[in-house]
């Protein structure tokens, strides 16, 4: 992956036109000299883009299947408990309206959702790919999701695994980041940008 694709900038997380979909991002409307943060913010309280996190930080060990016991699973780690309550304390600072909450099935992306929304609501096409059973069809599920402008009441939340968005996105997460979609419709879509928990 190119170095700049890591750079925190903006418009420095376009991906590459014509990869699964997704567009190659061009600037937003952009006031001069407005600061990165607030231009984000801005745009997001429009209510019209998708959150992609992939799930806070997790503990070491543990099963990866879905719909297991709890304590059978790999779960949120201190950290990744902590990381998911200062998503939701920034987010509802920065006054950015959130929609739909959609989880994985693992505890790891319904315990995030739970500490930083208050709320979630299970799906199933957010298994991670890496699980047995109709992976193509997952991916297929994403890319149309992240196509679709989401209803009106506020941002699409997607809380799921780093193989989903690699696979659709070319473009991995880490723990706890969330990637910014612009949904384009029959265009696809553009990731406009990356933040981890600390950088909202």
């Amino acid at each position: 992956m190119q170095e700049g694709m890591h750079r925190r900038d903006f418009l420095g997380r376009a991906l590459l036109a014509g990869l699964g979909g997704v567009a190659l991002s061009p600037p937003l409307a952009i006031a001069a000299g407005a600061r990165e943060g607030s231009d984000l913010a801005s745009a997001l309280r429009s209510g019209a883009f998708i959150l992609y996190f992939r799930h806070a930080a997790t503990v070491e060990g543990g099963n990866d299947r879905p719909f297991t016991p709890r304590a059978e699973q790999r779960n949120l780690s201190e950290y990744g408990i902590n990381q998911s309550r200062l998503v939701g304390a920034r987010l509802r600072a920065l006054r950015i309206p959130l929609g739909e909450v959609l989880c994985s099935p693992f505890y790891r992306c319904t315990d995030m959702a739970d500490l930083a929304f208050g709320r979630h609501r299970i799906e199933r096409n957010l298994i991670s790919l890496a699980n047995t059973g109709r992976p193509r069809g997952r991916a297929d599920w994403l890319r149309r999701r992240l196509s679709a402008p989401p209803p009106p009441g506020g941002n699409l939340v997607l809380i799921a695994h780093v193989h989903n968005f690699q696979r659709v996105a070319r473009l991995s997460l880490r723990e706890g980041e969330a990637a910014i979609v612009q949904p384009m419709r029959e265009a696809g879509f553009r990731v406009l940008a990356r933040r981890m928990p600390e950088d909202w």
